[in-house]
C-alpha cells in the first residue's frame, strides 16, 4: 500500500485547526443541531439534555479521535496511488468534513491517480442543508466558508504557482 505509514503533518494539523475551528462546549451550527468540539454531532436537538447528562469531550481528545478515523480512511481508500503529503493532509482534512460517503468520490479518484478528478470532486462538495425550526430539511445553500475550505482542500492537486501557495501545508 502507497500510503500505509502516513499521518497528517504537524502542518497540516495547524491548518486543519484553523479550517474546522472549534470549541470546548456544546453549541449550535448553522443547522441547528447541537455540537461538540471540532464539529462532532451531540444531538439533532437542544443542547441542554447533554449538558446535563455529560460534559463535552475535551477539545484535543475529539479531535484526536475523528483524527485518526480521516487518516485510517483516506490510507485504505487510497492504495495503489503515491500521496504527497500536502495531498494526504487535505485528503485526511475533506475525508473529516465529509465522512467516508462524502468523501468517496474524490478517495477514489486520488487511488487512480487522477489529481484534478480529486480537485473536482472536493470543490464540488460546497452546499449544506440548512433545517427549519422543526428540525426537518430545508434550502440547500452554497457555503461560502466552504468554498473557501475547499479551495484550500482542492489546492495540491491542482498545478500553478498560486494554488500551491494555497495548499493545505502552506507554500
Amino acid at each position: 500500500m502507497a500510503n500505509e505509514t502516513m499521518v497528517m503533518s504537524d502542518a497540516g494539523l495547524e491548518t486543519f485547526r484553523l479550517l474546522e475551528g472549534g470549541k470546548r462546549a456544546y453549541y449550535y451550527d448553522h443547522e441547528k443541531k447541537c455540537i461538540y468540539g471540532l464539529g462532532n454531532l451531540g444531538l439533532l436537538g437542544p443542547c441542554a439534555p447533554l449538558l446535563q447528562r455529560r460534559p463535552p469531550l475535551p477539545r484535543e481528545g475529539a479531535f484526536d479521535l475523528a483524527l485518526r478515523d480521516a487518516e485510517a480512511l483516506v490510507r485504505r481508500r487510497v492504495h495503489a496511488h503515491a500521496l504527497t503529503q500536502k495531498q494526504f493532509d487535505a485528503l485526511v482534512s475533506f475525508a473529516y468534513d465529509r465522512g467516508p460517503r462524502g468523501a468517496h468520490v474524490a478517495l477514489e479518484a486520488a487511488n487512480r491517480g487522477q489529481a484534478d478528478a480529486v480537485a473536482r470532486a472536493i470543490k464540488a462538495a460546497v452546499h449544506t442543508q440548512v433545517r427549519g425550526a422543526d428540525g426537518r430539511p430545508g434550502t440547500r445553500m452554497r457555503s461560502l466558508g466552504l468554498v473557501y475550505r475547499r479551495a484550500v482542500e482542492a489546492a495540491p492537486f491542482e498545478g500553478g504557482a498560486h494554488c500551491r501557495a494555497a495548499a493545505i501545508t502552506g507554500p
